[in-house]
């Protein structure tokens, strides 16, 4: 997936996440998002095994990430963003393509 492509699917959700909405997310404490997250983890640890059973390449993980945020857009259930923080997740861990670092782009963003 392109980096266009996601700076434009993040776009769009912040421009359609309705007022009600953002009163449910000052409720919904980013520290609980990523509770619900870990616990998807750990529940998809018991199922199918370790985090390596789910490293099957970088095109596996391409897909799947990219199944979760279409999913997510067509349906609005959360349930998918919690799916593809746990794929970026996986990805921050096992990525090793050569190109993988860390970066901060955030001022240069501003410019």
């Amino acid at each position: 997936m392109n980096n266009s492509r996601v700076k434009k699917m993040v776009a769009e959700l912040l421009r359609s996440v309705p007022v009600n909405e953002i009163e449910v997310l000052r409720v919904l404490a980013a520290r609980d998002m990523i509770k619900l997250a870990d616990n998807r983890l750990v529940q998809a640890a018991y199922s199918y095994g370790n985090l390596s059973s789910f490293w099957k390449s970088q095109d596996y993980l391409d897909s799947r990430f990219e199944i979760s945020v279409d999913n997510f857009f067509m349906s609005r259930n959360h349930e998918d963003l919690l799916d593809i923080i746990n794929w970026c997740r996986i990805l921050w861990v096992c990525d090793s393509d050569s190109r993988a670092h860390f970066r901060s782009t955030s001022s240069e963003n501003m410019r």
